[in-house]
């Protein structure tokens, strides 16, 4: 009987003890907002709130609620609450973003010739305050303004945040207005329509004292338009001494190209062999990808430029060094890691990644080739620090929104953001 109350008592309390630490945040948090969090228990523990942007540590009482001010929360994507009293416990949530308050607009290309089949192409990307993607379908109202004529109106509902038109250019040159709007929030962009290739050329020419005067008609395109001052005219005259002249010139540029080549190859190679000791793996599915296809290259350019953000990522947190991201992120991504970096550094809180592996999807591509969206399903162990003793350590399947651009010579990682699950 003695056993029996004792076995019962020491259950109570393990029940007591595990419901001490419990946290239970709420089910929905929209960005900027300041919520609570409830907690159970008796006496005091340190409260941890780790998010994309933030990291937060401050004594508290357990038993009552957890304030958590709306600047904690400003960036969208999981959070992690930790609560370590005798042992440390933690649970996840989402933050959503706030409602759309910004409006991004890329157009491609600023100069257009003449008459081009769908060769504009007006992508917009919809924020909130806080520069979140929101992602909730939003309808973008599209507005192109010719030079003449009345103005075409198009609307499009986004997907991930992103919508997206393609334009054929004005038969007549000058300056075009693209725009796009949601509610009283708008972007316009200027496009200059010049004239496309010169067609029919004419020349005629008249023998001198010095030799043959050789002169152009006016230059125009195959719509009228006159070419703009500064085009280039060249004129050839061949004969066999030219034509020898030519010859040795292409085979120099034929050896010249040939070497650079071999150069390039061995450079590349060296950067393959680099990159296969280090980086995580990463598996690119394009197979549904809109509307521009992903080259061959670039898909694997894509691949290996990731692998190699999430490694320095990795190394920058780990080691608190800001200067790591400069070769793979730029924009909000570099901007919410360098806060969050200074923010370990602050608290003495840090997060380690055990990168096990990334399988990405492309969703978006725009069709001028300046921006493409992934979905990316990670395998991570994710292990958080407060000086030398951990207080959370979970194996983790994650999924990331990821928004690149193109950079001098790679891509660079724009936007990395937790999503919660969606199914293949």
């Amino acid at each position: 009987m003695r056993t029996w109350l004792t076995s019962l008592l020491v259950f109570s309390l393990c029940v007591v003890f595990a419901q001490a630490a419990e946290l239970r945040p709420p089910a929905q948090v929209t960005a900027g907002t300041p919520f609570p969090i409830a907690s159970n228990g008796t006496g005091e523990g340190t409260f941890y709130l780790i998010g994309p942007a933030q990291i937060s540590k401050r004594k508290v009482n357990l038993g009552g609620e957890i304030s958590v001010q709306g600047d904690e929360v400003e960036q969208a994507g999981m959070y992690t609450a930790i609560l370590c009293a005798d042992q440390c416990t933690s649970v996840h949530f989402y933050v959503r973003p706030a409602q759309t308050s910004r409006l991004s607009l890329l157009v491609h290309p600023s100069r257009v010739p003449v008459a081009a089949s769908n060769a504009i192409s007006a992508v917009a990307f919809v924020f909130d305050r806080f520069h979140n993607l929101v992602l909730t379908p939003q309808k973008v109202d599209f507005k192109v303004v010719p030079p003449e004529g009345a103005a075409i109106s198009q609307s499009k509902t986004t997907a991930n945040g992103t919508a997206w038109i393609r334009l054929t250019s004005a038969r007549k040159g000058g300056p075009a207005k693209v725009g796009a709007s949601i509610g009283d929030l708008a972007e316009m962009r200027d496009v200059q329509q010049v004239a496309s290739d010169a067609c029919n050329l004419r020349i005629k020419a008249v023998p001198g004292p010095k030799g043959i005067a050789v002169e152009t008609e006016p230059v125009r395109d195959c719509s009228g338009n006159f070419v703009p001052d500064g085009t280039v005219v060249s004129f050839t005259k061949t004969d066999h001494t030219m034509r020898k002249l030519a010859l040795t010139i292409l085979r120099r540029l034929i050896l010249l190209l040939a070497a650079g080549l071999v150069i390039v190859c061995f450079s590349f190679l060296q950067s393959q062999i680099h990159a296969a000791s280090g980086p995580p793996k990463v598996e690119l599915n394009a197979d549904n990808v809109g509307p521009r296809a992903i080259e061959e290259l670039t898909s694997k350019t894509i691949s290996r430029d990731y692998a190699n953000a999430w490694k320095t990522m990795t190394e920058a947190l780990d080691n608190n060094r800001a200067d790591m991201l400069d070769g793979y992120f730029t924009g909000f991504a570099k901007d919410k890691l360098i806060q969050l970096i200074a923010q370990q550094k602050q608290t003495g809180v840090r997060i380690r990644y055990d990168d096990r592996g990334h399988k990405l999807e492309a969703l978006f591509y725009s069709p001028s080739g300046d921006a493409m969206q992934l979905r990316d399903r990670a395998q991570l162990g994710i292990e958080i620090l407060d000086g030398g003793k951990v207080i959370h350590n979970e194996e983790a399947n994650m999924q990331y929104l990821v928004l690149m651009t193109p950079g001098a010579d790679r891509w660079l990682v724009r936007d990395l953001v937790t999503t919660p699950e969606v199914k293949p």
